[in-house]
C-alpha cells in the first residue's frame, strides 16, 4: 500500500486513507496483544505464586531479536532500516532444509534457519533429529549441510564445521518477520523510485508526556 501512495508525484488520498485504517488497526491489535501478555504473568505470578512473572516476561520482551529501545534524547531518530540489508531476498525467511516459509518457532545458527515442528534440522548422514541436542548440531558451510558430532568426525569435517545453533521463539521469530517485510517494502520502494537508493524510514521518538 505504501508503494501505492505516490505515483508519478501526485499522492493518492484514498490510499492514504486505507493505510491510516490498516496502522490504526494494527496499533489497536498491538494494545490487545500487550495487554494480554501482562494479564498472562499477573495471572501467573497469582496462581502459581511466581512472584517473578511479570519481571520475567518484560526482560524476555526487551530481550527479543529486533527490539530496540527509543533514544532518550528526543531530537533523535530511530533507523528502522538498520540491520536489515540482505532480508528482502525471498529465501530470507524459509527453512534451509525444505526452502519452505517459517512462520513459527525455529532453529537458527547465524543467517539459517530451520523449522522446528516437525524438526526439519537432522544429521544428512544418520539422520539424527539434530533439534532434540542442538549442541550435537554441526553446519558445514562448504556443502551447506548439517552433522551431528560424530558424523562430522567420521567425514573428516571438523575443521570446516560450525555450532552456534539456538531456538528461536514465536515472538522472535514474528520480530524476524516483520524485519523480512520492512526490507521487501522498502525494496519495492526503491525499485519504483519512491525512495532514493540510499534512504531508510525512521521513526521520531515522540514526547516523554506521550509515552504510555
Amino acid at each position: 500500500m505504501l508503494s501505492k501512495t505516490q505515483e508519478t508525484g501526485v499522492r493518492k488520498l484514498g490510499v492514504t486513507q486505507e493505510l491510516l485504517s490498516l496502522v490504526t488497526g494494527l496499533a489497536h491489535y498491538l494494545k490487545l496483544l500487550i495487554r494480554i501478555g501482562l494479564q498472562g504473568a499477573l495471572k501467573l505470578e497469582r496462581e502459581k505464586s511466581a512472584p517473578d512473572g511479570l519481571h520475567d516476561f518484560l526482560t524476555r520482551l526487551s530481550d527479543t531479536e529486533g527490539l530496540a529501545a527509543p533514544p532518550e534524547d528526543e531530537n533523535e531518530t530511530v533507523d528502522l532500516t538498520a540491520g536489515v540489508e540482505g532480508l528482502a531476498d525471498q529465501r530470507s525467511d524459509c527453512c534451509i532444509s525444505c526452502e519452505g516459509p517459517i512462520d513459527d518457532e525455529c532453529v537458527r545458527s547465524g543467517e539459517n534457519r530451520w523449522h522446528l515442528k516437525p524438526s526439519h534440522l537432522s544429521c544428512s548422514s544418520c539422520n539424527k533429529d539434530l533439534a532434540a541436542d542442538l549442541a550435537d548440531a554441526l553446519w558445514c558451510p562448504d556443502n551447506k549441510r548439517t552433522y551431528c558430532s560424530a558424523c562430522a568426525h567420521q567425514n573428516n569435517l571438523d575443521s570446516s564445521v560450525e555450532g552456534g545453533f539456538v531456538e528461536v521463539s514465536k515472538l522472535q521469530q514474528f520480530v524476524f518477520l516483520l524485519r523480512v517485510a520492512l526490507a521487501r517494502l522498502l525494496a519495492v520502494l526503491r525499485a519504483g523510485g519512491t525512495l532514493p537508493p540510499t534512504s531508510g524510514l525512521f521513526f521520531c521518538t515522540p514526547p516523554r508526556s506521550q509515552r504510555h
